[in-house]
């Protein structure tokens, strides 16, 4: 079962509760916030409540933290760290998708939006979403990947498992989960972003690693 709930925005602290779905194995969320200036007034890009709004519709108000699998968000504005810190509350999630996300540090998009869905500390075998199988992020705009965006993408992929690009043994880290990993961009469609799936990590992933790469101007609704 799939709910969708759409809000105004700021989203009310009671929008993601009305009423107990047990069985619920997907969250659709449409946020429909505006587009937030560069000092966003408070209430346009979601703070680090939202965490605590979202586990408490799943865990408490549906009690479906064993079932729950999917979660969509759309035009989703959030400060850094408030997504990652929602992620790390919900390990079963298996799929993702993040559609036209946008991440805030000072006011500024300044910040991968890779980076809010991968753990950066690669001393830990912890991972962020231990279970994710898809995971899509679309309609991105390209400054949302950060300056440098093949490194982000390395540093999510290294973040999903270990590897050495300069070594004959390609992965020295156990198979992972994930097998899907879609980016889309918003137009025009000729952008140097579309090089990423060029990178030599994402080969060996296609290649070597049972990973489905989807990378470049396709833009879905």
């Amino acid at each position: 079962m799939t709910r969708t709930a759409r809000a105004p925005d700021p989203l009310p602290p009671g929008h993601l509760s009305p009423g107990s779905e047990p069985a619920l194995l997907a969250q659709d969320t449409d946020t429909h916030h505006s587009e937030p200036q560069i000092q966003p007034h408070i209430g346009e890009v979601y703070t680090l409540n939202f965490r605590d709004r979202l586990c408490d519709f799943i865990k408490k108000r549906s009690h479906c933290e064993g079932t729950f699998r999917h979660l969509h968000l759309r035009s989703f504005n959030c400060h850094q760290h408030v997504l990652k810190l929602a992620l790390e509350a919900l390990p079963s999630i298996t799929h993702l998708s993040l559609d036209h996300p946008k991440v805030y540090s000072f006011g500024k998009r300044n910040v991968s939006i890779l980076m809010e869905v991968s753990l950066l500390d690669l001393d830990e075998d912890e991972k962020l979403l231990p279970n994710l199988e898809s995971l899509q992020l679309r309609n991105v705009d390209p400054i949302d990947l950060g300056i440098a965006p093949i490194e982000t993408i390395k540093l999510l992929l290294m973040s999903r498992r270990r590897f050495d690009l300069y070594e004959d043994v390609f992965f020295t880290g156990p198979p992972d989960t994930l097998k899907e990993l879609v980016i889309t961009f918003l137009p025009p469609s000729l952008r140097k972003e579309y090089v990423l799936e060029e990178h030599a990590a994402v080969r060996m992933f296609r290649q070597h690693g049972g990973v489905t790469f989807t990378i470049g101007p396709r833009f879905y609704r």
